[in-house]
């Protein structure tokens, strides 16, 4: 499997992920639309945002997979690539945070097998999940 990210508008992330009321709507945060794709067919959506005052500290608000496309491993390698993408472009990040449902049983496993660790705090009644990163004088 070799997926894509690739930039989206706004209009085209809501359109395909039909969650438009989770995008951040603080005048300092700075959101990111990829649609996730194998070959030329989008499969799915990933929405991440960083505030410009906060510039250690980026947040993946919604991994979003079509659901004839769930359960073969493409939000994993959607994770991965998202991850390495803000790592790239932000050497200045420490941690990448996310909220993760409570009830989702897979997508919890999947962010803690992937090294998101709980922070203690809660964000619109879901956990909120962190991942430490290298800096680039590490």
């Amino acid at each position: 499997m070799d997926i894509e990210l690739k930039k989206i508008s706004k209009e085209q992330w809501a359109e395909q992920s039909n969650e438009e009321s989770i995008i951040p709507q603080d005048e300092n945060v700075k959101t990111v639309f990829f649609g996730i794709y194998d070959e030329d067919t989008m499969i799915g959506t990933i929405l991440y945002a960083f505030d410009d005052e906060i510039t250690n500290t980026y947040w993946i608000h919604a991994i979003k997979i079509d659901e004839q496309h769930e359960g073969k491993g493409y939000e994993k390698e959607a994770l991965i690539s998202v991850v390495e993408w803000i790592r790239e472009h932000f050497k200045h990040c420490t941690e990448i945070r996310l909220n993760a449902s409570k009830e989702d049983d897979s997508a919890n496993e999947l962010y803690r097998n992937f090294g998101f660790v709980p922070s203690g705090e809660e964000h619109d009644g879901q956990n909120v999940l962190y991942l430490s990163v290298q800096t680039a004088s590490d």
